[in-house]
């Protein structure tokens, strides 16, 4: 792209840590949608002539410089505290980006920029959800006080860190909202012969999965079609999924349950247009990436009541909140009888080259 022909006045060398995503892979979480979409559609971008941008990693797959990412291949062990910010001097990368939410000590001694990016609070609201909550705070309030500028993807966590941290300066905190555009291209009419309901994410504590099946459970005691599924589709954390699995409820009901650990964004998006709606009862979001996708795919969402949903309903008429099991589970039965699949994507505001270019002019401010 441009960094073959720029000159040493005006390349920002920016390096990047994308936490466990290794570019090509698979998604399989919020942190990597959010980076392997700003990847693609920073490679996507044309006519920006003054960035240089390094993607750390730390497997051993090699990847070729594109026009617009070098990649650099990095020890896993003290990645993030040692070998990452060593690497940046060297390579005389002036700006950080820390899209898991971490900053090195390191980064700040060898007086580098930082734009880190800050998902939720959900291990200071509910810690016993979180295998090491203590770690997570120290070192997201270091992230928060180090850093030059925090990222949010919602309203909700900026007025979080505001009203947590009022030492923090208003300025630092920019909101920009992630894209969900990312599956619309892959949408198709592919019919699916199966009737059932939706979950996207993560089985680990934090999601309520308990909640989730006693609502779904709920849902069949009350209807004639016995017959219909709850598929979840997400990796599991073993110790929760074994607790789960244990409960009266769960037992009751694992036979309408199918989980599946991998899709690929193709089959994501059939189980999207097929399913009756999209359930998801977490204690604690700070954007939730499947949420928006299957809403921005024009598809029923039903949710609990926490704050962030809120701030998203005024932008799509197919979310329904709810804050008790009987209307949860009247919202379910709703959806069932509302049999036609979406027929249209949503024009949304949440597009990822809208979050790009609002990044890039970030990133050109951390400069000045």
């Amino acid at each position: 792209m441009f960094y073959m022909t720029a000159t040493k006045q005006n390349i920002i060398r920016v390096g990047i840590d994308g936490g466990d995503f290794y570019p090509k892979d698979e998604v399989k979480s919020g942190i990597q949608r959010l980076v392997n979409s700003f990847l693609n559609s920073l490679s996507a971008k044309k006519g920006t002539q003054k960035k240089w941008f390094y993607y750390f990693f730390n497997d051993k797959k090699i990847f070729n410089t594109t026009e617009s990412i070098i990649y650099r291949n990095l020890p896993k062990r003290l990645f993030s505290s040692i070998f990452l910010p060593f690497r940046m001097l060297l390579d005389r990368t002036g700006i950080y980006l820390g899209f898991s939410g971490i900053l090195s000590h390191l980064v700040r001694v060898f007086g580098k920029k930082s734009i880190v990016f800050i998902h939720d609070f959900g291990f200071y609201a509910n810690p016993q959800y979180y295998r090491d909550p203590e770690r997570m705070r120290w070192q997201t309030e270091y992230a928060l006080y180090g850093a030059d500028r925090i990222i949010v993807f919602s309203n909700y966590i900026r007025n979080q860190i505001s009203s947590r941290f009022p030492k923090i300066l208003q300025s630092k905190i920019i909101r920009i909202y992630p894209g969900a555009d990312h599956l619309g291209k892959l949408k198709t009419t592919q019919p699916m012969k199966a009737k059932f309901f939706l979950y996207v994410g993560v089985i680990k504590a934090a999601k309520n999965i308990e909640l989730l099946i006693e609502y779904f459970s709920e849902f069949l005691v009350q209807t004639d079609s016995k017959n219909i599924k709850l598929i979840l589709i997400g990796s599991k954390e073993g110790a929760y999924f074994k607790k789960i699995s244990q409960s009266h409820t769960y037992k009751k009901v694992c036979n309408n349950l199918i989980f599946l650990n991998d899709v690929t964004d193709k089959e994501l998006v059939q189980y999207y247009l097929n399913c009756y709606a999209v359930l998801n009862v977490s204690h604690e979001e700070g954007f939730c990436y499947p949420v928006i996708e299957a809403l921005h795919l024009g598809q029923q969402v039903i949710v609990n009541d926490i704050p962030l949903y809120q701030e998203f309903k005024h932008f799509f008429q197919s979310l329904h909140i709810t804050n008790n099991r009987k209307s949860f589970v009247s919202f379910m039965q709703q959806a069932v009888k509302q049999i036609t699949p979406p027929s249209k994507t949503i024009k949304s505001s949440f597009v990822w080259n809208k979050f790009t270019e609002e990044l890039l002019q970030v990133i050109d401010k951390v400069t000045l």
